[in-house]
């Protein structure tokens, strides 16, 4: 929690000085903390791995100042578009805002979490029985508030007479960012089987930050989007219908289990609301897609060995692991959104099929022949089949945004990066075989974190055209 009062320091450094700062501090940890402190403090399982959360503490603080950095590039105008349509004038105080409000996530978020679970107790999380809800509350809360309070104090474009001064930027509406990141980063700490949640939570935590301040959610400011609904009343309710009817089903089925179906049904609902009926359409296709692979093969997959857990059901954590993400997007990006999801399903189609695959499968680290079904295996039918999904999505995109005008918070064709859909689909398409194959002997991370971080990884990188293309037209001096 101390550490987390140098981020006020953020306020009078500039962004390279801030990284520089970083820096030392991560080559401190490194070199010079072990030689007098730091083997004494380290928990057993770090001495175990060899790896300490001192060290990944001030790494992730260096990362997200830069991706600070060159996030806020973005903006062509040199002016960010905060909330309700607000313009703030460049200031380099205003990069570090990002960076600020997740670094304070990490510190009082976490400290405070870690405090009221000690102190107040009381009834266990379903998924992590070492974890309770008084200490999930007790992270959004004081993280929330944490995060408020420094990147108030360090964005302000004045401070004079003890007082903060803005230039058109509504602090209310950047609270319920704060608001949605804090609850985000509380369930990912929240996760078990992680090797460090300093990496994972300030990312995370980052990461909505990053996309609420960009692309303005209509929510953020009802009276000037009112217009823009991604749904009226009645195909809300409609959807909201359909979803607790398909939810239903597949419960009777004894596709999900309990756990599962609240899940799914919860997940459903935020979809609806964020992009309603559009968005909900790309939602029902991921879940067509990955049951239908699921049970494709089926038997030839039983025979070998290989086939999914328990007949095939979605359990708890294959629910979350692959719908928390998509909702949370749901909220702030329908091209983070899309990617997501897009990404997911391929990745299932692709595991799927490549199990029932005759020809040989190929590890993507080493490239030998391994298996069927092994950890991070690829093959050139499930691959084909990945790839071709990722195309039904693109497709399906591109005859919404043609809709536009019916759903005026979608973007028109031209207006949807499909560049940067394909780029990210793709590579975070291969890069989760690589990873599993990598993690595998390590168990640095769980299967259903793995699939977190790739979900949100891919969301984010459909915007790294824009940032490239905003970075050549700074270097040419273009604004």
């Amino acid at each position: 929690m101390s550490m987390g009062l140098f981020a006020l320091c953020l306020r009078w450094l500039t962004p390279w000085q801030a990284a520089l700062c970083a820096l030392a501090a991560l080559l401190h940890n490194l070199y010079l903390f072990p030689h007098y402190g730091m083997k004494k403090l380290e928990r057993p399982e770090e001495k175990e791995r060899g790896y300490s959360g001192m060290i990944g503490y001030p790494a992730v603080i260096l990362v997200i100042i830069v991706l600070s950095l060159f996030w806020t590039i973005l903006d062509p105008g040199w002016a960010l578009p905060f909330a309700g349509g607000h313009l703030l004038k460049w200031d380099w105080r205003i990069r570090l805002g990002l960076a600020v409000a997740a670094w304070a996530f990490l510190a009082f978020g976490d400290a405070f979490g870690a405090l009221c679970g000690m102190f107040l107790k009381g009834p266990k999380l379903p998924w992590n029985i070492k974890k309770t809800w008084s200490g999930l509350l007790g992270f959004v809360i004081f993280g929330t508030a944490g995060a408020y309070g420094v990147s108030l104090f360090v964005g302000a474009s004045t401070w004079h007479g003890g007082c903060l001064f803005w230039e058109g930027y509504l602090p209310t509406d950047h609270f319920s960012i704060l608001l949605i990141a804090g609850i985000v980063a509380g369930i990912i700490e929240t996760l078990p089987d992680q090797i460090d949640d300093n990496l994972t939570v300030p990312l995370a935590a980052w990461a909505v930050i990053a996309l609420g301040m960009v692309n303005i959610p209509w929510w953020i400011n009802i009276a000037e989007s009112s217009t823009n609904f991604p749904w009226k009343p009645g195909s809300l309710l409609a959807v909201l219908l359909v979803n607790a009817a398909l939810a239903s089903i597949a419960f009777w089925r004894g596709w999900v289990d309990k756990w599962g179906f609240l899940l799914g049904l919860i997940f459903g609902a935020i979809v609806a609301f964020g992009f309603g009926i559009p968005g909900y359409a790309l939602l029902l296709l991921f879940y067509l897609v990955a049951n239908g692979s699921t049970y494709y093969g089926k038997k030839v997959k039983e025979q070998r060995g290989i086939a999914e857990a328990h007949g095939g059901q979605r359990r708890t954590g294959s629910v979350f692991s692959k719908g928390f993400v998509p909702a949370i997007f749901a909220l702030l990006s329908f091209q983070a959104f899309v990617a997501s999801l897009a990404t997911y399903a391929a990745d299932t189609a692709a595991s799927e099929f490549g199990k029932t695959s005759r020809g040989r499968t190929f590890s993507i680290k080493s490239w030998r022949v391994v298996p069927p079904g092994s950890i991070g295996a690829i093959s050139l039918k499930g691959t084909l089949a990945g790839l071709f999904v990722l195309c039904i999505f693109g497709a399906m995109i591109w005859c919404w945004c043609w809709f536009s005008p019916l759903f005026p918070f979608l973007p028109r064709s031209e207006g949807f990066p499909f560049l940067g859909f394909f780029l990210a689909t793709i590579f975070c398409f291969f890069f989760e075989s690589w990873f599993n194959e990598w993690n595998e002997p390590r168990k640095f991370f769980s299967k259903e974190i793995v699939h977190v971080m790739l979900g949100g990884l891919a969301g984010m990188l459909t915007y790294a055209p824009e940032i490239a293309k905003s970075i050549w037209l700074l270097l040419r001096g273009t604004t």
